[in-house]
């Protein structure tokens, strides 16, 4: 039988939100969060980690950091380190969104570099992949997911501290979502490739979550998907009842 593998509902705040709007948000995360089997963490900015670490302990949310530099320290002024995000409490962290890529020309060896690092320091990591929208409509998007994993992962990575979200980079921010059908194909696609990066059991027990534009209105149809084990949620993570209902959907 299919291995039951456990969900995730991870919320990207981006840049966004002061802190003490950041601490009521998760306030009222907590107070409104729904019985669950799913795992939820909360990705702020930088400078809320330790103030809602704070918040957040003794509860079931976890708390995740939006990136790390892929040095363990020095002269880069301006970065925050792996360590430092452990520090403030963080046992997550995202690696490879589109927004770093596009934005801050991270490469696959730049992202890769930052994966081995942060789980050299015990982070679990949500490691981003995704199409822009002229290789979806020239329908190379299957080898562009392909050629994202295979420059970052091989069997040195540890895999029980990875997941992998599915970003259709088109559908950011633009409140289009890939149809479930699109969004179960490429999680599929996804899990051969780690299949024949680490074997079968690692393809069947990868978890692959979706982050492209979910919300309370699609989140049922997109992770009632065989392959879809959860969502990277931006725009809707900034509403404590929206968030509360997309975790409601992933059981």
């Amino acid at each position: 039988m299919p291995t039951k593998r456990t969900s995730i509902i991870a919320g990207n705040w981006k840049m966004n939100s002061g802190i003490n709007e950041g601490i009521q948000r998760c306030q009222e995360i907590v107070k409104l969060l729904p019985e669950t089997n799913a795992e939820v963490i909360i990705c702020p900015p930088f400078p809320h980690l330790y103030p809602l670490s704070e918040v957040l302990k003794n509860t079931p949310v976890m708390l995740g950091a939006q990136t790390v530099h892929k040095k363990a320290s020095g002269a880069y002024t301006g970065d925050v380190g792996a360590f430092m995000v452990v520090e403030a409490g963080a046992e997550w962290v995202i690696i490879g969104h589109s927004e770093r890529r596009q934005y801050y020309g991270e490469t696959g060896a730049d992202i890769r570099e930052k994966i081995l690092l942060a789980q050299d320091n015990g982070l679990t990591v949500i490691f981003c992949v995704g199409e822009r929208i002229e290789e979806r409509e020239s329908n190379v998007y299957l080898d562009v997911i392909t050629r994202q994993i295979n420059e970052v992962l091989d069997p040195s990575i540890n895999f029980d501290k990875l997941v992998i979200a599915y970003e259709p980079v088109w559908s950011i921010g633009t409140g289009k979502t890939a149809s479930p059908e699109q969004a179960n194909e490429v999680h599929m696609h996804i899990r051969q490739c780690i299949y024949n990066i680490n074997g079968g059991k690692t393809g069947e027990n990868i978890r692959v979550i979706y982050g492209g534009s979910m919300k309370p209105d699609n989140a049922a149809e997109l992770l009632a998907q065989t392959d879809i084990d959860g969502g990277l949620i931006g725009g809707a993570s900034l509403n404590a009842a929206d968030f509360c209902q997309i975790v409601s959907h992933a059981g």
